[in-house]
């Protein structure tokens, strides 16, 4: 147990100069490794007093290569206005402890430096030393500072040294190489942001034990720290296929060697010396210094899934100024107030929670143990989400999370495949795995920003050459003349680890576009020489007040004025904020420094709202006992588990952070403790979700898989929203064979259509498009081969062309081969198929005008398929899509080809002929006109029965009463008496039926024969 602090000073006077304690020598070493001296400047009612304590050290490159025993670590935290120090009392004390030195047992500590993060925090490391002179001779032999002749600049660069890092791993020189910065004119692209190999990523995760969700994991951002480097590297797959082929020239050269064969002089060159692999390239703008001391690879963080970002105060006030309603903002703050309630009341948010803030273990035992028994971490996850409301200071502040945003790490494009306005975001996601943010415009902005400039709206799109980089956002590397990069322009960022918050939410993505500020560098001033003392008096000189008045002045003028942080009073401020960022003196014009009040009768502004809302919740939730749902630990709780397992199976919460296959791991589980079959949970297993690995393992896992669902498992097919059962079988396109559907306009829009249609055709030979106009037709075509995009082509016979009719009982031919002739155009914004002349169309897909109301229409020659299509359907032109899905199949998927050239092999039914010709008639009904009733002997007593109601007609007797009455009854012909020959006429006058009459004519003979008394009736 480490010993209390020990008061060294009681009081702190301004005139102080000298600094000398006495410690018991007990005291000043610590069985704990990493733990150093540390002397503390603090602050207490009465002023200030000297404390001394042993305190962790924060591990760097320059303790890590020297003894922590020698180093003293100095906080300082002066008295300020309230004890008459200012802060020019306050620099100068500091400057003169500084120049004085610290003695501790009569021993001399003298100021070493500081890291930038120290210095903000005002904190400096000192060390054992008699002069000046012994510490430059130690620093210096770690970089070539000596040339830079800016206190600040060189005060930042040394401090890369003391930038917290690990030794996550040891990186030989030989394996790194230099490479330019991507660049035009003097708008460099890829500031800060280097290349490196898998093979490196993998090592360096290895060693550092980078575990996501109890599995190894390598991210694709790593923001480091390497002899004289700074910045991020991002993978590199080239780079691992150039070290391949590197590596099999020289196996192969060796073999040639071997087999005593000739060999170049260019090849013994090559063989003689060979070039090392290459595992990074470091950018020229990532070099700060140059060293060849401790080749430390050191990660100072690295890009992980579901870092969800958060509104804050300075955002929302730039948000609010572009257009975004306070309606929006309030409503997705309740959402993020919901969230934090319900997480202890209901699983399914628990688990989204947990999982959300990395509590995954926790989040298993949701569904194993129920939900009271994980209450305690949840609250504590609650209470730490509500807590943060109140800065340390006790100020509040806004932070709401948004579930279709994340705050990660920018890189650039390598290729230079984006255009100018563009992004690459590729994220981890809940229950759909990795996907791409695609086809809608997103919010990019750096933190601090002040600016509305600083809030830009660019346009997500997928570049197949950039899905190895998942978790990171990735901007264009190209711009036009007299145009800045991206990152630039919001609040002049860079590429060497700044973070940014990227959204896609359309309810806070705004409409409207806002000038960028340029943020020019600030000037340099240089020195002819500089001393360790320059920098510490630049360290005791430091201030960052001007930042926090800047920042409340830029918020009291939001507040006043009508446009928000437009008007030019907040622009002026943030011009000022970022020269004083980096610790610049800045004079405050007059002016700008008394604000006027919010206009009377307004509205009450954004963040005060937000501000009460937040005060009012957070009120509320501490002071209430939220009421839980869980389950008491019982004999039911696994029953319990496995209807939450269930619940989350059938859902789709946005922003869910559980995968489909952990999701699928955790019901198994479950299954085994209860000895249950996991069968149970396929039926609700979203298969596309899962990678091939996943499924091989979902089928050892479930080996009671009948054919049927095998299919399923591979044949996004069955998970079609166009197609069900009856028409897969009917086609024969339910096999298991291996097709995995891209793009469903259900979960990615229509207007997202001919970009993946583009993927479609660029990265695959199998695929096929299914289009739905409505509930009664449906059209699937199928394509093989490479089809190139944005030109007309011969498709020849690697086209076919499938309808399906589901409310049609015909059974007729609906397939259609393309025959040799036949050219397909597909490229942006059209696709059409079409038999030598484009004027002789067979099917268009295009977009239509946002006027018509339409987005992708299409037009079919139905008599192209079959007539009978034709007929049952009738015509379809530029008729709305309502659904349209893309499958595709791997290219390296070489059985599954065959089976999708199948199709290609079917010879379709053109017609059905039947056994004897058949001479079809028009329908007419039968009329009494139509009969002669003067042919043929008049009807004797043999063709009735006895009874006058029945009819015998040939073997059968047949019921006219009751089969006839009803007709006569309801035309009232029925109530006088059978033999009234008078409604004869009436009835043939109303054209009834042929035996309708007959009828009446039998019953009105046998009523005359009964009332006849002649024996000859």
């Amino acid at each position: 147990m480490a010993p209390p602090p020990r008061c060294l000073r009681d009081s702190v006077a301004k005139d102080d100069d000298t600094w000398h304690f006495t410690i018991p020598h007990e005291l000043l070493s610590s069985n704990q490794p990493g733990h150093g001296k540390m002397v503390q400047f603090k602050t207490v009612e009465s002023g200030a007093k000297i404390m001394f304590q042993m305190a962790k050290f924060s591990n760097n490159r320059v303790i890590q290569n020297d003894d922590i025993n020698e180093f003293v670590l100095v906080s300082f935290s002066l008295p300020g206005r309230q004890a008459e120090w200012t802060l020019k009392d306050g620099g100068e004390y500091i400057a003169r402890f500084l120049e004085r030195g610290l003695f501790i047992n009569d021993v001399q500590y003298r100021f070493y430096h500081h890291s930038a993060s120290q210095l903000k925090e005002r904190r400096c490391f000192l060390r054992r030393a008699n002069t000046d002179a012994e510490l430059d001779e130690r620093i210096y032999q770690l970089g070539d500072f000596g040339k830079i002749m800016n206190p600040a600049k060189r005060a930042k660069r040394i401090g890369l040294l003391y930038s917290e890092s690990q030794v996550d791993y040891i990186l030989n020189p030989i394996l790194k190489e230099d490479i330019h910065d991507l660049q035009y004119g003097d708008e460099v692209f890829s500031d800060g942001c280097g290349l490196m190999s898998r093979k490196l990523a993998i090592e360096v995760s290895k060693k550092k034990k980078i575990i996501f969700r109890g599995k190894r994991y390598t991210p694709s951002v790593f923001q480091i720290r390497y002899l004289g480097y700074k910045g991020v590297l991002m993978l590199h797959p080239p780079m691992d296929r150039a070290n391949e082929l590197s590596r099999k020239k020289l196996q192969s050269l060796r073999e040639k060697q071997a087999a005593s064969s000739g060999l170049t002089p260019e090849e013994e060159t090559f063989l003689s010396a060979p070039p090392p692999p290459v595992w990074a390239q470091f950018r020229r703008s990532m070099k700060k210094f140059t060293t060849d001391k401790t080749p430390t690879f050191s990660v100072v963080g690295y890009s992980k899934p579901y870092a969800f970002g958060r509104l804050n105060n300075e955002i929302i006030v730039l948000l609010s100024s572009l257009g975004i309603t306070a309606e929006n903002l309030l409503l997705r703050q309740q959402e993020y107030f919901d969230w934090i309630v319900h997480a202890s009341q209901q699983p399914e948010d628990a688990i989204d929670l947990l999982s959300a803030v990395g509590e995954y273990d926790a989040a298993e035992r949701v569904l194993l143990d129920g939900l009271d028994a994980v209450l305690p971490v949840i609250r504590k996850c609650q209470r730490k989400e509500v807590g943060d409301f109140k800065r340390e200071d006790g100020k509040e502040r806004s932070r709401t999370i948004i579930k279709r945003s994340r705050k990660i790490y920018g890189v650039c494009d390598p290729f230079k495949v984006l255009k100018e306005g563009e992004v690459h975001v590729r994220i981890t996601e809940g229950r759909g795995g990795v996907s791409t943010v695609r086809g809608c415009d997103v919010l990019v902005v750096r933190n601090p920003c002040l600016n509305p400039g600083d809030c830009l709206k660019l346009r997500a799109v997928e570049c197949p050459a950039l899905a190895h980089l998942v978790d990171c956002v990735v901007f264009a590397s190209v711009a036009r003349p007299g145009h800045h990069s991206a990152p630039s322009m919001s609040s002049g960022g860079d590429l060497d680890g700044d973070e940014y918050f990227v959204c896609w939410d359309p309810l806070l993505v705004p409409s409207v576009r806002h000038e960028a500020y340029d943020y020019p560098p600030n000037k340099e001033r240089l020195f002819t020489s500089l001393t360790r003392q320059d920098l510490a008096r630049h360290f005791a000189n430091y201030n960052n007040a001007s930042l926090g008045r800047v920042s409340n002045l830029h918020n009291r003028w939001a507040t006043a004025s009508p446009k928000g942080a437009r008007c030019s009073e907040c622009q002026e401020l943030s011009a000022l904020h970022s020269q004083c960022v980096d610790g610049a003196r800045i004079k405050i014009p007059d002016r700008l420094v008394s604000p006027p009040g919010r206009p009377e009768g307004s509205e009450p502004w954004i963040i005060d709202q937000l501000k009460d809302n937040a005060s009012r919740f957070a009120e509320k939730f501490l002071s209430e006992s939220v009421k839980t749902q869980g389950v008491a630990d019982s004999a039911d709780n696994e029953s319990h588990a496995t209807q939450i397992i269930l619940g989350l199976l059938q859902s789709r919460p946005v922003g869910l952070a559980l995968s489909e296959y952990e999701l699928f791991t955790m019901a198994c589980r479950i299954a085994r403790r209860q000895g249950l079959d996991p069968h149970i949970f396929f039926q609700y297993i979203d298969c596309g979700a899962l990678t091939t690995s996943q499924k091989y393992a979902l089928i050892a896992a479930i080996p009671t898989l009948s054919h049927e669902e095998y299919a399923r498992l591979w044949n996004s097919f069955w998970r079609s929203d166009l197609i069900g059962p009856q028409q897969l079988y009917s086609r024969n396109i339910a096999q298991s064979f291996r097709i995995q559907r891209l793009y469903s306009s259900n979960i990615h829009g229509t207007e997202q259509f001919f970009s993946y249609l583009s993927t479609a055709f660029q990265d695959f030979t199998r695929k096929v498009l299914l289009i739905k106009t409505d509930a009664h037709f449906a059209l699937a075509i199928f394509m093989r081969g490479q089809i190139a995009w944005d030109d007309d082509v011969d498709v020849d016979e690697n086209l076919v062309v499938c309808s399906f009719l589901p409310h049609s009982t015909s059974e007729f031919s609906s397939y259609k081969q393309s025959p040799k002739g036949f050219r397909l155009h597909c490229g942006p914004g059209r696709l059409q198929l079409y038999d030598r002349h484009i004027a002789n169309s067979f099917i268009y897909i295009g977009i239509q005008p946002r006027a018509s109301g339409a987005e992708v229409v299409t037009s079919v020659a139905l008599q192209k398929i079959s007539k009978q299509v034709q007929l049952n359907i009738g015509r379809v032109n530029k008729k709305p899509l309502t659904e349209i899905e893309l499958h595709v199949v791997s290219n390296r998927d070489t059985i599954s080809h065959q089976l999708f050239d199948l199709w290609f092999e079917h010879v379709p039914t053109e017609e059905r002929i039947r056994r004897f010709d058949r001479d079809p008639r028009p329908y007419r009904r039968f009329s009494l006109n139509d009969i002669d009733w003067n042919e043929g002997p008049p009807p004797t007593d043999s063709d009735f029965s006895t009874n006058p109601t029945s009819l015998k007609i040939g073997s059968r007797q047949c019921d006219l009463l009751s089969t006839i009455e009803p007709r006569i009854k309801s035309s009232g012909y029925l109530s006088s008496s059978y033999h009234d020959h008078s409604h004869y006429s009436a009835l043939q006058s109303q054209k009834c039926s042929h035996f309708t009459l007959l009828w009446f004519i039998t019953c009105s003979r046998h009523s005359q024969r009964s009332m006849d008394p002649s024996p000859n009736r």
